[in-house]
């Protein structure tokens, strides 16, 4: 820890030597370098001056038994939910000596995971503990391992399609596999030696983040008028929304980018009316920028939402038809725990408003 690595000698004599010894654990996968630097010097004004340094970059050796995991398809080192998770966990016997017999664990740590669609190829997976073992009696490979032998086995799961979200401290999960190899079984040339390898991986969750658009004549909010159904050549007014829900993780950089059609026309009345919501008339683009959204929005918070007023004057070619509102309404915004970009699109939106029961089949199509 950052206060732990300090060390303050009141004054260094002449030629004088001096040895900090510092004892620990270093955890890695092999072949990784670990770089550890020392330095000497003042503090000055809160400042560290360095008069000397010196470097070590050792290597992390291999283990007698080796095990790595690998996940198909993983992008960045997260995953959405109710996805596939296809792990292949590849072993191998690094030495010049037969083992005999090996067993290989993973333990999996998340609360993001459906059991239920657990697929493990010559393993138990054991539900009590969340854990998997492949051994002899499933793999007989795992009988002996050659000098030098490796192999590959296989298991897959999805995430849920719901997080389990109970509290605002529910957030940023992951799904952590812990994988590792050993045998009871030491060989006389390796006396001495732990056989024992283990690999840990570690999976972030994405946020789930939805938008959704929808409308009404009759609103609380900003009231309208009009003909219902809407008459060619005659305005009617509706109020519009948009609507944030997020899961999992605060977010950050949120906007949502939709375009009205020509025969609507924006009637600059917005709720609340401190939203940072944008009507580009040239364009007929809709720019809403949220910003930050913290996690269970929508789930132990109410939704994020603005509401903005639109006005329709339909013409001859729409007698008899629907008119779409609002079409491919996008939201993207940062995930602040994947570091990621995360994006979601509204259903299209059009002038039957299904969440409205005032307007129904007779009231949506325009009338001449």
């Amino acid at each position: 820890q950052e206060e732990n690595n300090v060390w303050l000698l009141t004054e260094i004599g002449s030629r004088e030597e001096g040895r900090i010894l510092i004892k620990g654990t270093i955890t890695g996968n092999e072949g990784e370098t670990k770089t550890f630097r020392a330095q000497v010097g003042l503090e000055q004004n809160d400042e560290f001056l360095s008069f000397a340094q010196t470097l070590s970059s050792p290597q992390i050796a291999a283990s007698p038994l080796y095990v790595q995991q690998e996940i198909s398809s993983l992008t960045d080192g997260q995953i959405g939910l109710n996805e596939n998770l296809i792990y292949k966990i590849k072993y191998r016997n690094t030495t010049d000596s037969i083992i005999e017999p090996v067993v290989i664990t993973i333990k999996i740590d998340s609360r993001a995971v459906d059991w239920g669609s657990m697929i493990v190829v010559n393993g138990f997976f054991n539900s009590a503990d969340n854990t998997i073992t492949w051994n002899a009696s499933s793999l007989p490979a795992l009988a002996s391992l050659a000098p030098r032998a490796e192999g590959e086995i296989e298991l897959s799961f999805r995430t849920k399609n719901q997080l389990p979200i109970t509290g605002f401290s529910d957030k940023n999960f992951t799904i952590v596999t812990t994988a590792k190899i050993d045998s009871p079984n030491t060989p006389l040339s390796l006396i001495g030696t732990s056989l024992t390898g283990q690999n840990q991986l570690t999976v972030k969750i994405s946020s789930y983040l939805t938008l959704l658009s929808k409308g009404f004549y009759q609103d609380k909010l900003i009231a309208n008028s009009g003909p219902l159904p809407p008459r060619v050549g005659q305005k009617t007014t509706y109020t519009l929304y948009f609507q944030l829900l997020n899961t999992g993780n605060d977010l950050s950089e949120t906007k949502i980018e939709a375009y009205l059609p020509s025969y609507l026309s924006w009637e600059n009345k917005t709720f609340p009316p401190e939203e940072n919501i944008i009507y580009d008339p040239s364009s007929g683009k809709i720019t809403w920028r949220p910003d930050r959204l913290t996690a269970s929005v929508g789930v132990l918070s109410p939704v994020k939402q603005v509401a903005f007023q639109v006005g329709f004057t339909p013409s001859l070619g729409q007698v008899g038809k629907t008119a779409v509102f609002i079409k491919d309404a996008k939201v993207r915004a940062q995930d602040s725990f994947t570091q990621t970009e995360i994006s979601a699109t509204a259903l299209e939106l059009n002038s039957s408003l299904p969440d409205d029961p005032t307007i129904g089949i007779e009231n949506s199509r325009v009338s001449n």
